[in-house]
């Protein structure tokens, strides 16, 4: 079960880890999110090996 509450003062959310429980879907999804919010950090960023090895190569080029 995963609950995500905002917990910014102005309806933002904040910095904070995301602990990917080694689902490759919820590293890439948590990615995203990192591209609006600061400070997003994955736990275990490499299980995105699974179904996309080079997920964090291509991703990078969107904040390029």
């Amino acid at each position: 079960e995963m609950c995500i509450r905002d917990s910014g003062k102005d309806g933002t959310f904040t910095s904070t880890e995301i602990n990917s429980f080694g689902d490759h879907r919820i590293a890439m999804a948590f990615s995203v999110t990192g591209l609006h919010t600061p400070g997003i950090k994955i736990e275990n960023p490499a299980c995105t090996s699974k179904t996309f090895p080079d997920f964090f190569e291509y991703f990078s080029k969107l904040t390029d």
